[in-house]
């Protein structure tokens, strides 16, 4: 198939049409399976990993800031957004676009005030540049131990019947 898009052509080809769904569809997986470890784990035992991998601390006080601070963020824009709403700053698309930009505008005036403020709490609690979590060893039982192991090998099979059928 031949598509002329500013005087240039877009060929697709059933191999680049078959190509570009089975990356569509690892990309779908992975992100699903990290919504499913984000959403089930919670964030001191995926630190605790992180540290056991040697990833550097930097990256691991990164993505846990971040992430606590994407919920502040979250909680401050309904409040926004809820008050803009309650003095009708939705009625129509012109007052819609105001209080949407408005929001925006504040938002992230009021980011940086948080973020300062999150950060003189930190040190208030004796944050000298690095996070600790209380960690307890949780050793796997052996429920779990064959739960993974069945797992993996429905995988394995699963890989194998792919590698056969392409």
């Amino acid at each position: 198939v031949f598509i002329s898009i500013l005087h240039r052509y877009l060929i697709i080809t059933r191999e680049s049409l078959f190509t570009a769904s089975k990356i569509s569809v690892k990309a779908m997986c992975s992100v699903t399976c990290l919504y499913m470890i984000s959403l089930s784990t919670p964030m001191h035992e995926i630190i605790k990993v992180l540290r056991k991998w040697k990833l550097p601390e930097i990256m691991i006080e990164l993505m846990f800031l971040i992430y606590r601070f994407i919920f502040v963020l979250l909680e401050v824009y309904y409040n926004m957004k809820t008050a803009a709403k309650t003095r009708l700053g939705y009625v129509n698309l012109r007052r819609s676009y105001q209080s949407f930009f408005g929001i925006c505008t504040n938002l992230f005036v009021i980011a940086f005030q948080k973020a300062s403020k999150n950060f003189d709490a930190m040190e208030a609690r004796g944050y000298d540049g690095n996070l600790r979590f209380l960690e307890s060893e949780k050793p796997a039982t052996k429920k779990q131990l064959g739960l993974c192991g069945g797992y993996f090998l429905v995988i394995i099979i699963l890989l194998g019947v792919e590698r056969i059928l392409i």
